[in-house]
């Protein structure tokens, strides 16, 4: 018996990750005024990573780097610029 995921598996894995994306991106962007800043760069950071888990690379890239900017003194800054090296090869690809 097999371990790979089942095709419908991977289908859902794939909405959940870009479901995370859409409330995380509200999160950051709804509440850019009231929340604090741990919590945006928190927000952005898993916002890059659950893009990257869905394989949409050019919005993981957008929001690893932009935790990266403008928060770069966090851990989750520190977490993106690990993920940003560690899938350096799939960002040179992007356009």
């Amino acid at each position: 018996m097999s371990s790979d995921p089942l095709p419908n598996d991977i289908e859902k894995r794939i909405a959940e990750n870009l479901a995370a994306v859409e409330a995380l991106d509200t999160l950051t962007e709804k509440y850019r005024d009231s929340a604090s800043t741990g919590l945006r760069a928190q927000a952005l950071y898993w916002a890059g990573d659950a893009s990257l888990r869905a394989k949409v690379y050019d919005r993981a890239y957008l929001y690893l780097k932009r935790t990266v900017f403008e928060y770069p003194e966090t851990e989750w800054a520190r977490r993106a610029r690990g993920l940003l090296l560690q899938e350096a090869k799939t960002f040179e690809r992007l356009e």
